[in-house]
């Protein structure tokens, strides 16, 4: 499951559109792939809105209080743009899918490491929304709360007075329930159960951004469990770059003009001194790392990931190194 608004996992999938709920894979690209097809292989991509309909209907005490909430527009904006919303609805359906007991592994997979963590954060921010009284200011004798909606509903004309206190009771039906699920989540992602894997891209800056986030991973005391180097450009070794020497003297002699043959050379140092680069902020990066956690390279490939046998090749790489 995705909640990474870049879409990659369906184009990763060979997939036009990825399901908004968790849904089977076609067995037969599974069979492309040489996979056996009475694997059960699952992939969905996170839509905010429906998903917090479904949490809605899934636990208000009755179908008129999930109507009441569902049918109410400040409630749908809210739902849309509340700082975690996606994220809390996110945790709400991996508690879902564990519960369940349909799966033997689930992954999910979040937006790059600026924003990794704020599913981790999203319970703490709805409690915080619960226990800041403002349910109970917009539904009680506020006379300030009161001034503040009808200047709203003068500015934009609609009745804002009466959508906010009637999304306020019908929230406030459902904040033992979103507590629970607040607790809940908090004890799967601290569980024995849950793995963090880092996944970063080799540059040096894209590694500080990822120290940075394992500092803050600590700091909350979640593990982690490995880190991933990904799209590593290969080093050459001495052979290698002799092997090169000898391509280009080839091509000199054979009558390649002297500029493109120094175009090519010069492409050929530049990878060579981007591979040592990167190999140096990676053993940077991982050298300060327990020893328990696992370490894995996977290569940069010369096309775009698409297919099951794409991410088949992938996994081998990523397991062979």
């Amino acid at each position: 499951m995705t909640i990474d608004p870049a879409r990659a996992l369906g184009r990763a999938l060979g997939i036009a559109q990825l399901s908004t709920q968790i849904a089977r894979i076609d067995p037969a690209l599974l069979a492309q792939a040489g996979l056996a097809t009475d694997v059960s292989l699952h992939a969905g991509m996170l839509e905010q809105q429906g998903a917090w309909d479904a949490f809605v209907r899934r636990h208000a005490p009755s179908d008129a209080a999930a109507r009441a909430l569902l049918d109410n527009p400040f409630y749908r904006q809210l739902s849309r743009r509340f700082s975690g919303s996606t994220e809390y609805v996110a945790l709400e359906e991996l508690c879902r899918l564990h519960e369940s007991g349909e799966f033997d592994l689930i992954v999910l997979d979040t937006p790059p490491a600026a924003h990794a963590l704020d599913f981790v954060y999203a319970p703490a921010r709805v409690d915080r929304l619960l226990d800041s009284g403002v349910v109970g200011l917009l539904t009680g004798p506020h006379p300030r709360a009161a001034t503040l909606l009808h200047r709203l509903q003068r500015a934009t004309g609609r009745d804002a007075l009466r959508e906010v206190t009637d999304f306020a009771a019908a929230f406030g039906r459902l904040s033992a329930a979103i507590r629970r699920r607040s607790a809940e989540s908090r004890a799967l992602l601290w569980g024995e159960q849950t793995a963090f894997v880092l996944v970063a891209g080799p540059e040096p800056d894209v590694l500080r951004g990822a120290e940075s986030l394992r500092t803050s991973m600590r700091q909350l005391g979640l593990s982690l469990s490995a880190v991933v180097q990904n799209r590593v450009q290969p080093h050459f070794d001495g052979a290698q770059i002799t092997d090169a020497e000898r391509v280009l003297a080839a091509l000199s002699s054979s009558g390649v003009d002297d500029s493109s043959v120094s175009w090519l050379r010069q492409i050929h140092a530049d990878a060579a001194c981007m591979a040592r680069t990167q190999q140096t902020a990676w053993k940077h990066f991982t050298g300060t790392l327990p020893d328990e956690v696992a370490r894995a390279r996977v290569p940069l490939l010369g096309r775009d990931v698409n297919s099951v046998g794409d991410l088949l090749a992938l996994s081998q790489a990523l397991f062979t190194d």
